[in-house]
């Protein structure tokens, strides 16, 4: 199924041995940190305190071994897999306890089989299917006591039902939904840009702590992967990053369940497909984006993305994508016009699901700020952002970027 996914990204903490496995075998100054600048300096030292240890890393993994086969033996001869998602996946996780929990999703290959034949059941059922099969993994953890202790209440959520289970024997926290198809995908699009491109890297870690340091309450925030989204769009617009989702003609389309909640009410849903498929060949990658900007600095992109959110980016007007050119698309319908250009891509893409495709339409007006996600084109990562929140990070945005350029001090963005 998508044991493909399952592999994390491990980014050695010794920066030499990094460029030792490159695959590319690209010169080691145009993907090694530049430490003849100061500030270059502080951003390689803030980078490898902020990695996952290989001992954090090794719990993870332990733990997520351990649990899949728990859920072997709680299912017996079901076809399952269990499928790992998230900053594990993609690489970003921070270290230290509680900074970085683990994402799983169970996959059932008899539901995948019905979603492709549309089968009988409503997608009211599979709701209802997947807090019954949650409160099974609960009871039978339960029952067998091996460190891996599930909370006594299933959340429902905007995002489905989630499961959180304790893994006390080695420390891991983990949420558990089922039949997640696509964030597997989502989580491997991002680890093969951290591969492609170490400055990514360092930058998406430093901005998720940055993320973290000034907004601590996840509710009150945008979320990680939407910050991580906003530095993708920012990078290939400067020709950083490519489009991996362009580079391939080829479509991969995968089938999925999605349904939306209100107040933890079953509202509507539709059983769906995205085209999941990008170019996760590096070698293939770097052959074929020839525009390639290999001689900025890590310190100049930091710099160039507090900047151009401030001075650039509006996000009354642009909704942010990065599945293809164009990252800022106008979200304002231009005179005459009858729709903006947002609205066209929800109109064309949400042709078939009429109830999805007029709630976008109907709340993307209230919404501040529009992230398309990579696959799920009915979702917006950011939509829970209000506009006191964006007015907060642009404040923070402004304080960031004068500790860089006037103090050229890094642990001035942190403050």
């Amino acid at each position: 199924m998508l044991n493909f996914l399952c592999k994390p990204l491990i980014l050695d903490k010794n920066p030499t041995k990094q460029i030792v496995q490159n695959p590319l075998n690209i010169h080691p100054s145009q993907i090694q940190v530049p430490i003849k600048q100061e500030l270059n300096q502080q951003i390689s030292q803030e980078y490898m305190s902020l990695m996952q240890s290989n001992e954090e890393r090794r719990n993870v993994t332990a733990s997520f071994l351990k649990l899949r086969e728990c859920l072997k033996h709680i299912y017996g001869l079901l076809k399952i897999d269990l499928i790992p998602y998230g900053s594990f996946v993609s690489g970003l996780a921070l270290t230290g306890k509680g900074m970085s929990d683990l994402d799983v999703t169970l996959l059932f290959q008899d539901a995948a089989d019905m979603i492709k034949k549309r089968h009988a059941w409503s997608v009211e059922d599979f709701k209802s299917a997947d807090i019954h099969n949650l409160q099974i993994v609960q009871k039978g953890l339960q029952e067998m006591k091996n460190g891996c202790q599930p909370e006594k209440n299933i959340s429902i959520t905007a995002f489905g039902a989630i499961l959180e289970i304790k893994d006390t024997q080695y420390g891991v926290n983990i949420e558990l939904q089922i039949n997640k198809v696509l964030d597997p995908y989502n989580s491997k699009l991002i680890q093969t840009y951290s591969m492609f491109d170490h400055r990514f890297h360092q930058l998406a870690l430093i901005l998720k702590n940055w993320n973290k340091k000034h907004f601590p309450l996840n509710t009150t925030r945008i979320n990680s992967y939407s910050i991580t989204l906003m530095l993708i769009a920012y990078l290939q617009k400067k020709n950083v990053l490519p489009y991996l989702q362009s580079m391939r003609s080829e479509k991969k389309e995968v089938s999925y369940v999605k349904y939306v909640l209100k107040g933890g009410e079953y509202q509507f849903g539709y059983t769906m497909k995205a085209n999941v498929a990008f170019e996760d060949n590096l070698s293939i990658v770097d052959r074929e984006f020839k525009d390639r900007d290999r001689k900025s600095s890590v310190d100049q992109l930091l710099i160039g993305f507090f900047e151009f959110h401030l001075e650039r980016f509006d996000s009354e007007e642009h909704a942010i994508r990065i599945n293809k050119k164009q990252n800022y698309v106008e979200r304002k319908r231009k005179p005459g016009a009858q729709k903006s250009q947002y609205e066209e891509i929800i109109t064309k893409k949400l042709q078939k699901y009429r109830d999805l495709k007029q709630k976008m339409l109907k709340e993307s007006a209230n919404w501040t700020l529009v992230l398309i996600d990579p696959f799920d084109i009915g979702y917006n990562p950011c939509k829970g952002v209000q506009e006191p929140v964006w007015s907060k990070y642009l404040q923070k945005f402004r304080q960031s970027l004068k500790a860089l350029k006037e103090e050229s001090n890094l642990q001035g963005i942190f403050r």
